[in-house]
């Protein structure tokens, strides 16, 4: 029973011995192991709140160029703005001329003289034999410095006033600013006669009615 007991307690301890050792060889083959391991570094990437700014790349994009094909041509330089002037652009302005008052004459040459009554009004007559020439001259003041001229106009008294009858151009002298015509007195009857003044197409002056009388 002792030797029994005593070899089962030898068992045990070489056991427990054993087990020991193996403990101590596996730890130290694990840390072994770990010694030879490659070793790995976990980086954390730290990410900034302010937004990343964009670089800008010093060197030019290369131009796509095709085999036989031309550059495309640098675009023409903008044209220069046209610096307007502050100056007011020239403008001529013509002063109307200043308005000329004009005065024209009438006279009537030969014949006799009549007072009478013609057309509701008493006149004074110059009296022509019918088919004799009855001679008007006048003058015009100031001189127009333009293009002028002198009609004279002859109205006939029927029923009751006078009315158109006929229109003279008279010859006139530029340079003395006189006119004169001449016509053949109509058939018997009352007329009356005036010069009128054109300057530039516009009339401008006209006398006061001259009377004939033809017999």
């Amino acid at each position: 029973m002792r030797r029994s007991a005593v070899g089962a307690l030898v068992a045990l301890s070489l056991t427990a011995c054993g087990g020991a050792h193996r403990t101590r060889t596996t730890s130290a083959q694990l840390t072994a192991a770990a010694a030879s391991a490659p070793t790995t570094t976990v980086t954390t990437a730290t990410t900034s709140s302010r937004p990343a700014r964009h670089r800008r790349s010093h060197l030019a994009p290369r131009r796509a160029t095709h085999h036989g094909a031309r550059p495309a041509r640098p675009s023409p330089p903008a044209p220069h703005a046209t610096h307007r002037s502050h100056r007011p652009a020239h403008t001529t302005t013509t002063q109307p001329k200043a308005s000329i008052t004009y005065a024209i004459s009438i006279l009537l040459h030969g014949g006799g003289s009549l007072h009478a009554r013609a057309c509701g009004a008493a006149h004074h007559f110059r009296t022509y034999a019918t088919g004799a020439p009855v001679r008007v001259t006048g003058t015009v003041r100031p001189i127009p410095t333009g293009s002028w001229k002198v009609k004279i106009k002859i109205k006939v008294c029927h029923g009751g006033s006078f009315g158109d009858f006929i229109r003279l151009d008279a010859s006139r002298d530029k340079h003395h600013g006189t006119f004169s015509g001449s016509f053949p007195a109509p058939a018997p009857g009352d007329y009356e006669a005036r010069a009128e003044l054109y300057v530039s197409d516009t009339r401008v002056a006209r006398t006061e009615e001259k009377h004939i009388a033809t017999l």
